[in-house]
């Protein structure tokens, strides 16, 4: 019978000293600092693109981590209207009202939605990057 060489693996202990560094970072205000960055993004085109009568509706889109009905999470925003103006909000997004459908949210997140995910990536890239050589 043969025997098949043996192998020897080191350095375990200093990649899972790397990988908890890596987990840790970046820490919960850099994330939210960086869904704040990526949410203006996105809620400035929705401000860009809404239509406008009084502007009321665009006035109370707002980007937000602690909406009602959203799990409250360094990983969550809500970027819309408040909840006093988001019934009006949806009825401009999907036309049920006189004036037919005038999405503004939909569309902003295809034309910014890259950017804003970029932006993310690039605040929390160079932390864990950090970390990893670190």
């Amino acid at each position: 019978m043969r025997r098949s060489p043996s192998a020897s693996v080191e350095g375990f202990a200093e990649l899972d000293r790397k990988l908890a560094m890596v987990e840790a970072a970046p820490s919960p205000h850099r994330k939210a600092a960086a869904l704040r960055a990526g949410a203006r993004v996105i809620g400035d085109e929705e401000r860009r693109l809404v239509p406008v009568r009084s502007g009321r509706l665009r006035r109370s889109i707002v980007e937000i981590p602690d909406a009602t009905n959203l799990p409250r999470s360094t990983d969550t925003i809500y970027i819309g209207p408040t909840l006093k103006d988001g019934w009006y909000g949806y009825m401009v997004e999907v036309g049920l009202g006189y004036g037919g459908a005038h999405p503004f949210v939909r569309p902003a997140i295809d034309m910014r939605g890259e950017e804003a995910l970029g932006l993310v990536l690039s605040f929390l890239g160079a932390d864990i990057v950090r970390a990893a050589q670190g």
